[in-house]
């Protein structure tokens, strides 16, 4: 599908770039950059002018980008980045997650296999359970650590 773009709330769609190349898995956004992983090629970071470049391979299940670092939930733990995608490492003591997002003021969100939600307040340097969203498939982070979290039938509202 590569990357599409909406003018009216989803309405209808217009391709930006990576028609045919690119099947995103994962996509974060900051500010006017995006990433995106590609299914187990190397991370697709985009600027503000569109040129797409190659940053490092990370098979990432969910990508939550605060502007200053890069998280990335894979199948071997939270990883980081803190330039721009290029590289990564793994964040010692981190929950084990499979969502992620990313809000305002260094605030993260995390949502654990089981349901359990952990917040972060230093852009994912360290991690607090929070609360607990049975059934979640969607989180969404706020400020100062909270959030919230849908399932098919419940939102729930963190911090």
């Amino acid at each position: 599908m590569g990357l599409l773009t909406s003018d009216d709330a989803g309405a209808t769609w217009n391709p930006v770039s990576l028609q045919g190349e690119i099947d995103f898995h994962a996509l974060a956004v900051s500010g006017a950059d995006v990433i995106g992983d590609g299914g187990g090629q190397a991370l697709m970071v985009s600027d503000d002018d569109e040129k797409s470049c190659n940053g490092a391979k990370v098979q990432a299940v969910t990508l939550a980008d605060s502007g200053e670092r890069i998280l990335a939930t894979t199948q071997s733990g939270l990883q980081v980045s803190t330039d721009g995608g290029k590289a990564f490492t793994t964040v010692s003591d981190a929950p084990v997650l499979a969502l992620l997002s990313a809000g305002t003021h260094a605030t993260m969100l995390g949502l654990g296999p089981q349901g359990v939600m952990c917040s972060s307040t230093d852009c994912g340097e360290s991690w607090t359970r929070v609360g607990e969203a049975p059934d979640a498939q969607a989180a969404a982070a706020a400020r100062d650590g909270g959030g919230f979290a849908l399932s098919q039938s419940m939102l729930f509202s963190i911090g």
